[in-house]
């Protein structure tokens, strides 16, 4: 259990939600709080801090901006696998999404939808034949605005074997998260503006045709293909921070599949 320390203990000068904010951040670095955690309720946090339940919202919030927990209403909130303070950049593997996004994240929508798997897809992931691939969508939201959304494909064995509850959306979205801190994990990634198609321009609830940053990816664990995914970002609401140097990368892995999305 975390051991109770009272803000109003630390320097004076600090804001009251600053101090919380510092409390939280230090337990999520030394691991009080780990990946994937539940964090406690509010009623508890403010009791355990002595603040009110406004200040504490105002350090969690901060949080939730700094990329380090995800709230998903009606659940809590949960500590999330990486963040802005301990990515350098695009470069490190993230979910862009949230580290990357200029105002914090204020909720996610999971649409799944299983299916079987297309030519391309099997010779992808290497599936046999009758394979299934799951497909998830996730939209993410500031206030009632759509600023991202993500097409991530990836086998249906691949939850299944680390025993993610399929028909739980949240759960879904907290293992996605997970998997892109995986050790081993690598990924090619192509950056380019282009234009919203009807279903993109549906799910985010934009115009056909309107100006869009798009982000498409591979993953590899080792050197076999794990997952799939293409990334559309509302480009006034993110910010992507890329680390450069004249220090020579070659990757070592193939080129990219396709990601079977012609109407998107």
């Amino acid at each position: 259990m975390a051991q109770v320390t009272s803000v109003t203990e630390k320097e004076r000068k600090l804001p009251l939600f600053v101090a919380a904010y510092e409390t939280m951040y230090n337990r999520i670095k030394d691991g009080t709080y780990k990946p994937g955690d539940k964090l406690p309720s509010e009623s508890e946090l403010s009791v355990e801090l002595a603040i009110s339940r406004g200040t504490l919202r105002q350090a969690m919030l901060l949080l939730q901006e700094d990329g380090l927990i995800m709230n998903y209403k009606g659940k809590g909130s949960f500590v999330l696998e990486t963040n802005k303070e301990l990515s350098t950049g695009i470069e490190k593997i993230v979910n862009p999404l949230i580290t990357c996004s200029i105002q914090p994240i204020d909720k996610v929508v999971t649409e799944m939808h299983f299916q079987p798997a297309t030519e391309p897809h099997k010779k992808l992931f290497d599936l046999p034949q009758s394979s299934l691939v799951s497909r998830a969508e996730f939209s993410y939201f500031i206030k009632d605005k759509v600023v991202g959304f993500a097409l991530v494909f990836m086998p249906y064995d691949l939850l299944v074997e680390n025993g993610v509850a399929i028909d739980d959306n949240d759960e879904i979205h907290r293992f996605y998260n997970s998997f892109l801190t995986t050790e081993r994990l690598s990924c090619e990634s192509v950056l380019r503006m282009g234009f919203a198609r009807k279903l993109t321009a549906d799910k985010m609830h934009i115009k056909e045709k309107e100006p869009i940053l798009i982000m498409e990816e591979t993953f590899y664990m080792g050197n076999r293909p794990s997952m799939q995914q293409k990334i559309f970002f509302l480009p006034a609401y993110y910010e992507l921070k890329i680390l450069r140097s004249n220090d020579r990368y070659t990757s070592k892995q193939g080129t990219q599949g396709p990601l079977s999305s012609d109407k998107l």
